[in-house]
């Protein structure tokens, strides 16, 4: 079986060690809160998101809105993700990449995008 077999999310993680994350929740907040406007941004203007891709990627804008298409922008932690996560982590066991299972949900916060 391959990772894509899983039928999971795959989603794209920001991941910072919790010794880097102490003291810091305004700065994390509002990181987040930025991330939430882009997000909104590229569902309302997905013409102007695609052609920034395509500036920042060197794809034609047409290959980068066909491309976009295929995403889902969301900012989001809740149970399908996490349930994503774990399934993925544990394929990763079975395949000997990982010596041990993380404990994704003890180490997410999903307090800071609230």
């Amino acid at each position: 079986m391959t990772l894509g077999g899983l039928g999971n999310e795959y989603p794209i993680l920001i991941v910072a060690d919790q010794r880097r994350l102490a003291g810091r929740e305004k700065e994390i907040r509002s990181f987040l809160r930025a991330l939430r406007r882009a997000e909104r941004y590229a569902a309302d203007h997905p013409d102007e998101a695609a052609a920034m891709m395509a500036e920042e990627t060197g794809l034609s804008p047409k290959v980068a809105r066909e491309a976009m298409k295929r995403h889902q922008y969301r900012i989001r932690l809740d149970e399908v993700i996490l349930s994503s996560l774990d399934e993925t982590a544990r394929f990763l066991l079975g395949q000997k990449i990982l010596d041990d299972l993380p404990d994704i949900a003890g180490a997410a916060r999903p307090d800071l995008l609230e």
